[in-house]
C-alpha cells in the first residue's frame, strides 16, 4: 500500500474488501456498464446493500434516452468508457438533474477529479465496502 500512498490519491485507490452488511442504504441506483458480467456483479452488490437498481444501461445512448424521462434516482454508478465512448454526456445530464454519481473504472483517471470535483472514483475491482462508502457519500451529499 505504500506505493499507492505515493502515486495515487486516496479517492482513486482500489478496495478489494468484501462484504459490508452494516451498509443498508435504500437508494434507487442507475447502473451504466457495458460488460454484462460486471453489470450483474454490481447489481448483486447493490441488492446486498439494500439498494434498488432502477435501470442498467449498456451504452451512453441507452442511459441518455432513459434519463430523458427524469426517473426517480438517488445515485448512479457509471463505467467511464462504454464501447469506447466517454460517459461524460451521462455524467453531465445527471449533474444537471442533481443526481450524484460514482465513476467505476479499471484505470485511474485523475482527469475525472478535475472535471467532476468531489465525485467518487472506484477502481475495478472494488469491494462491497468501497461501494457502500461511495453510496453513503452520495446519500449524505444529496440529503444533507
Amino acid at each position: 500500500m505504500a506505493y499507492l500512498d505515493t502515486v495515487m490519491p486516496e479517492r482513486l485507490r482500489p478496495d478489494t474488501g468484501g462484504s459490508s452488511k452494516a451498509c443498508e442504504l435504500p437508494l434507487r441506483v442507475l447502473v451504466v456498464e457495458d460488460e454484462t458480467v460486471v453489470a450483474i456483479w454490481l447489481e448483486d452488490m447493490l441488492e446486498e446493500l439494500g439498494c434498488t437498481t432502477q435501470y442498467v444501461a449498456a451504452s451512453v445512448t441507452q442511459a441518455l434516452d432513459w434519463l430523458k424521462h427524469r426517473p426517480a434516482l438517488d445515485a448512479a454508478v457509471l463505467d467511464v468508457k462504454l464501447f469506447g465512448a466517454s460517459i461524460y454526456p451521462v455524467a453531465n445530464m445527471l449533474q444537471a438533474q442533481g443526481v450524484p454519481f460514482i465513476f467505476s473504472t479499471a484505470y485511474a483517471h485523475a482527469e475525472l477529479l478535475e472535471r467532476y470535483p468531489g465525485t467518487r472514483v472506484l477502481i475495478k475491482p472494488y469491494g462491497q465496502s468501497a461501494l457502500c462508502a461511495a453510496l453513503a457519500e452520495c446519500h449524505r451529499g444529496r440529503y444533507a
